[in-house]
């Protein structure tokens, strides 16, 4: 991995912008400023690179809580930004806080904070300061954990989310050269005090220096990994709209084990709605699980999921005792329940109204057989009101062994926060075919079926 001088920041950030092309005709950008060195150095390089095409930024300041007078240093990073005349949100994390995995949480919620931001906003780049220094270390980290082929290819350039995506124009960049590029502007910059707080491991990691010599692995470039993937997957890979995902059983023993690896990862993340990849080692036992040719039919749990081996297929469903239950506003009309299932309430919600497993509801309408769609069934989500009644927005599940009661005021369609596999961002996700209507085409068997996730958005 070569990393550039200070002289080189500023045609580093170019040139890794120009890969994460296309942008609009004048990108809006924002950007994850905690005031620390790299988020400075970053936000003055986005301003410039916006500018120069008629663009503009928006500076976001999470303020997470956790330290007496956190409140106070994100208000005078804030104020930091109105003197560049650069628009700029503090962003407050509310509520009670973490005791244990502190660093882990903070981060969901940070993340969290900052998408809704964007989402409100209409930006599809959020831009976060990760440099060479960092990827060594996460690196570093994925090693000790035994992660895959995919966790020591490190972070990418392009994280492609729901509603946006996440870039990191400096993963080349030495923190060194990024202070340096600063000190020649005269900027200045704060130090997280939580950068050297040794109950976090990345902190103690970074004391001891290790993970100075960690690198991508050049033997699996991520975009050759990734293309290779994604063509498997066209061919072998069936994505159902009620929310599973079936990988022919033959093909699947036959290829490759570490597209068999990232295969079975990318179901099991698109299904469970996982944020974060399962470990190295409980992915290698499942996938030699699922790849053993003289096993007959059986079951396995994995990663939030159901791993169901038939005489043809494995199927990858959703856990039946992992999916949450959520409450809803009233009136609320569009919500993403479970990180999988895009729903809309026509007239929307009413007081009490919370949308729950099928499975876990008291009396549900006759679901016949014991297969993988009768199984998927029983995560489905469900409108349950205040009076005790029920509503079920699917129709002719899978291959018709289930028959449910279709309710023309919701609209659901099976859209996980994760992909099966990456692929260049193309803005949001387009309004699909609810999972009512797209149940009703031809199964598998019949005529295999494109998924809407493994289509290019027009």
């Amino acid at each position: 991995m070569a990393v550039a001088g200070g002289d080189d920041v500023e045609a580093l950030f170019a040139t890794a912008m120009a890969a994460a092309a296309p942008f609009e005709p004048r990108p809006r950008l924002a950007v994850a400023l905690s005031g620390g060195a790299d988020s400075t150095a970053l936000l003055l390089l986005a301003e410039r690179w916006a500018r120069a095409r008629r663009g503009d930024v928006l500076a976001l300041v999470v303020d997470h809580g956790l330290r007496p007078g956190s409140a106070g240093e994100a208000d005078g990073v804030a104020r930091a930004c109105a003197a560049r005349g650069i628009a700029h949100r503090v962003l407050r994390w509310d509520g009670p806080k973490p005791a244990r995995r502190i660093q882990e949480r903070a981060r969901a919620a940070r993340y969290a904070l900052l998408e809704d931001t964007c989402a409100e906003q209409g930006i599809l780049h959020l831009l976060v300061g990760h440099h060479a220094g960092d990827q060594e270390e996460t690196i570093a980290m994925r090693r000790a954990r035994r992660s895959g082929e995919a966790g020591l290819a490190g972070m990418a350039l392009d994280t492609p989310r729901e509603q946006l995506r996440i870039l990191r124009p400096l993963l080349a960049a030495a923190p060194g050269d990024l202070r340096a590029w600063l000190l020649g502007l005269d900027a200045s910059w704060i130090e997280d005090p939580s950068n050297r707080d040794t109950r976090f491991l990345r902190a103690r990691m970074r004391l001891r220096g290790e993970g100075l010599s960690a690198r991508p692995r050049d033997d699996a470039p991520r975009a050759f990994a990734e293309a290779r993937l994604s063509a498997w997957l066209g061919r072998h890979a069936t994505v159902h709209p009620e929310g599973w995902v079936e990988l022919e059983r033959g093909a699947f023993e036959a290829v490759e084990a570490p597209i068999a690896r990232a295969a079975l990862r990318g179901a099991a993340m698109a299904v469970s709605g996982a944020v974060h990849p399962p470990r190295g080692e409980a992915l290698g036992l499942a996938t030699a699980w699922a790849r053993s040719a003289g096993l007959a039919a059986g079951r396995r749990c994995f990663a939030g999921c159901l791993l169901v081996r038939t005489a043809h297929a494995i199927a990858v469903l959703r856990d039946p005792a992992m999916p949450r239950i959520d409450g809803l506003a009233a009136g609320q009309g569009d919500l993403l329940w479970d990180r999988r299932f895009r729903m809309r309430l026509a007239d929307g919600a009413r007081e009490g109204d919370a949308i729950v497993p099928l499975g876990r509801l008291p009396a549900r309408a006759p679901m016949h057989g014991s297969g993988p769609a009768a199984m998927a069934a029983k995560v489905l989500p469900a409108l349950q009101s205040l009076d005790g009644s029920w509503r079920v927005p699917h129709l002719l599940c899978g291959r018709g062994s289930v028959a449910l009661v279709s309710v023309r005021q919701i609209d659901v369609a099976f859209r996980p926060a994760r992909k099966l596999a990456g692929g260049a961002f193309a803005g949001l996700p387009a309004a699909g075919p609810s999972a009512t209507q797209a149940s009703r085409r031809p199964s598998p068997g019949k005529r295999r079926r494109r998924s809407p996730e493994k289509e290019p958005h027009p």
